[in-house]
């Protein structure tokens, strides 16, 4: 709140806040927290179709969970408010993105002792590549299990956005792929 408590003028304010982005494979559990939490209770707008999907709002906590129930990829969006006292309400964007392959997060900042592996919609899966631009020469990802993680190169470019949010680190935008592979009657079907 942006209030003047000690002179008793200012003007309150509700706390802004936000979820972070939700990515996960097709058959994998979703539970995130908006963040930070200060709110009484949330609410979601009519449009919501979270139910719809298998997923659920708790009123609480503003807790985002379930597991969606379509076998396909998808992107749910919807509007999530928080009310706190005196009346002082905050509306953010809550989107949950599922995909047969799948990271932790769309951004994943890397250390040298840092990696990510992929989530998948089951099965077997191989020949994990990447493909960043501008070029991440320092970005190494095993062909075999496609986890990614910081290798040797030198770090140039980067990922910028209006609000900055990345500070200035080095990166790119990166697209990760990979062949599912399908059997039948003991077949081999890539």
């Amino acid at each position: 709140n942006q209030a003047c408590c000690h002179c008793g003028g200012g003007h309150a304010a509700a706390t802004p806040f936000a979820y972070p982005r939700a990515q996960v494979a097709v058959g994998s559990a979703v539970s995130i927290l908006p963040w930070p939490r200060t709110a009484e209770r949330y609410s979601i707008n009519e449009d919501c179709e979270l139910a719809a999907y298998g997923l659920t709002v708790d009123g609480a906590t503003g807790r985002v969970h379930g597991k969606p129930t379509k076998d396909e990829p998808l992107a749910i969006e919807c509007q999530v408010t928080a009310h706190e006292g005196g009346g002082l309400v905050f509306t953010a964007t809550v989107k949950v993105v599922v995909q047969h392959l799948a990271y932790e997060r769309p951004v994943l900042m890397f250390s040298k002792d840092e990696s990510y592996s992929p989530s998948t919609s089951g099965g077997q899966w191989r020949g994990f590549g990447v493909k960043c631009a501008p070029e991440v020469p320092w970005l190494s990802i095993d062909s075999s299990a496609g986890k990614l993680s910081m290798g040797s190169g030198i770090a140039a470019g980067g990922v910028s956005d209006v609000e900055d949010s990345y500070f200035g680190q080095a990166g790119g935008v990166c697209v990760v792929t990979a062949t599912q592979v399908v059997t039948t009657n003991g077949k081999e079907i890539a």
